[in-house]
């Protein structure tokens, strides 16, 4: 009798661990769920990811831009470029606003593809990483960019990052105030605070970065962004 009480108590004990330890599963399962982006493996340049990350996305979302290391984001497109400084990627009212894509690119079509995002000291936004490649460290220890679209996988290398305050016209498509192409971008890639060897070439896409700066040094600026420029590889 005592022998069949101890089995007893070892079964009841062996079913209570297996039902805490499916319990911890499924909490840690919940916590996770619209916290953790999915994400491809490192440095993968495999074609078609973007179906693995869209899916549990709206229809907005047009991509995801990694910066391996450092973040892994979605991107919106809306109508115009206002939508999103307001307004997060689940199309919710947000003062910290989106990821997004200028509303003039289609990546099938345009040469630049020009991607926003908000930046602040005090938050933890993605964007607010860009600010770091004031570093020289920074700068060329992470000067790869992913970007996943549909139909694509994209490399870009970073060939300039800097701080303008009243030149803006990285931000043109279609011309470059008289200059070619390459020359546009020889003037990019002169501005950039730490030098590059990379060879630009006529027929590559390029990818601008901005966000706003809070460089001290340039706090009597109104206008001042964070611009970062990279070349598909």
């Amino acid at each position: 009798m005592k022998k069949k009480y101890v089995i007893l108590i070892v079964f009841v004990i062996i079913i209570g661990i297996i039902f805490s330890t499916s319990f911890i599963m499924q909490k840690n399962k919940k916590e996770q769920i619209h916290t953790n982006v999915p994400s491809p493996k490192e440095h993968t340049v495999e074609e078609n990811k973007y179906e693995q990350l869209i899916r549990d996305y709206p229809q907005n979302v047009i991509a995801f831009i990694e910066l391996p290391g450092v973040f892994i984001e979605p991107v919106g497109q809306a109508a115009d470029n206002d939508y999103y400084l307001t307004h997060n990627i689940q199309q919710e009212e947000d003062s910290n606003g989106a990821i997004y894509l200028d509303y003039r690119i289609d990546f099938n079509q345009n040469q630049k593809f020009i991607i926003y995002g908000h930046s602040d000291p005090q938050l933890s936004l993605p964007f607010a990483q860009l600010a770091r490649y004031h570093d020289e460290s920074f700068f060329y220890e992470h000067n790869i960019i992913y970007l996943y679209t549909k139909e694509k996988t994209y490399t870009f290398q970073i060939f300039s990052s800097y701080v303008e305050t009243s030149d803006f016209d990285y931000l043109n498509i279609k011309s470059y105030n008289g200059l070619t192409w390459l020359e546009h971008l020889q003037k990019l890639k002169n501005k950039s605070q730490y030098e590059t060897n990379i060879t630009l070439e006529d027929d590559k896409k390029v990818l601008v970065l901005q966000t706003c700066s809070f460089d001290s040094k340039y706090k009597n600026n109104r206008q001042k962004y964070r611009v970062v420029v990279a070349i598909e590889q």
